[in-house]
Order: structure tokens, then C-alpha cells, then sequence
């Protein structure tokens, strides 16, 4: 697992840092690729728990989500590394929804 990911994990595992006090290892470009990651991964993992229909299915090494809202008529389609799936899956509830099937 790359460093990204790595620190992805930490960042969602650890309780928040003080962005004044950890400024300097904060503002590290690997740390902020990771915050970047970290947010699109949560706001993909509320959507998947809103209740939508899911899909998934493998793609060229990675995986493919598509979440279908049909009361907002919105269709999201997210592509994954393989290390973004298993990040999502650590989460027991996201891991029956992102079987891949």
C-alpha cells in the first residue's frame, strides 16, 4: 500500500489533529493528497449508506461503483483502485454494499 493510502488511514482512524499546532506535517503534498482522497471516499460512503442502488463491478484493475438515486433522478458512477475499494470495505457496512457481483 502506497503512502497515500497509508496515511489516508491514519488520518480517518486518528482523532483530529490541531491543523495550528501539526501545521508543518500537515501541510506535507503526500498529507494533503491523502485529505483530498479522504473526503471523496467519505462523501462516496455517505452516499452508499443514503439507501441508493448500487452496483459494482470490476474494471481494468480497479473497480467500478455506479449508486442510482431515481427519487433525484442522479446517477453517480465513482472509479476505485483496487486499495480505494478496500479502504471503503473496511467499514462493515460498506462492504456488503461494494461486493462486486
Amino acid at each position: 500500500m502506497s503512502e497515500v493510502y497509508a496515511m489516508v488511514r491514519q488520518l480517518r482512524d486518528e482523532p483530529r489533529r490541531s491543523r495550528n499546532r501539526h501545521f508543518e506535517e500537515l501541510s506535507r503534498p503526500v498529507v494533503l493528497r491523502a485529505r483530498k482522497l479522504l473526503r471523496r471516499l467519505e462523501s462516496l460512503a455517505r452516499e452508499l449508506k443514503s439507501g441508493a442502488a448500487v452496483r459494482v463491478r470490476p474494471h481494468d484493475g480497479g473497480i467500478v461503483v455506479v449508486i442510482d438515486q431515481p427519487a433525484v433522478r442522479v446517477r453517480r458512477t465513482a472509479w476505485l483502485t483496487r486499495e480505494e475499494h478496500a479502504l471503503l470495505r473496511e467499514d462493515p457496512t460498506l462492504e456488503r454494499l461494494l461486493t462486486p457481483g
